[in-house]
């Protein structure tokens, strides 16, 4: 109530429909984006979050162990176990995209240094690991940002 005992109903009602307009407009872009760009967006905001996960240099890789929480970086790429992703993606609510469906478009987009046999990983003190290619994916991140501006 303001000082003449009237209800600031008006200006309640402006900010909710603001926040409800904004929050349409995310879901509608998030609609719109296509799976490779949504990956693209949604891996990127990992890996860049840097209260997420522990990051392992690749100097001190003894120390990586593959877990939830941690990273391993090195001038390859990142390091990320199929629990971190899982970790991730749970910290951030990703839903309607799964770690199958991250792995196989950055698979076809060539965003990871996989070894042979067909498991997408990379085996990094004898833990199998998902090598992201940071620094392309990065890139293309920054030519996605910019077509949306």
């Amino acid at each position: 109530m303001d000082n003449s005992d009237k209800l600031k109903l008006k200006s309640k009602l402006d900010k909710a429909l603001t926040l409800q307009k904004e929050k349409q407009k995310l879901h509608l872009e998030q609609l719109s984006m296509s799976e490779e760009d949504r990956v693209i967006k949604v891996v990127c905001e990992l890996v860049d979050d840097k209260d997420l996960y522990r990051r392992c240099s690749y100097k001190d890789k003894a120390l990586y162990r593959g877990e939830a929480n941690e990273m391993l970086v090195s001038n390859r790429g990142v390091f990320l176990s199929r629990k971190a992703l899982v970790y991730g993606l749970k910290r951030y609510n990703c839903t309607g995209i799964s770690v199958k469906k991250i792995i196989l478009a950055l698979s076809q987009m060539e965003l990871l240094d996989e070894d042979r046999g067909g498991t997408h990983t990379t085996k990094v003190q004898n833990v199998r690991a998902y090598c992201i290619l940071y620094n392309e994916l990065k890139e293309r991140y920054e030519e996605l940002r910019g077509t949306e501006e």
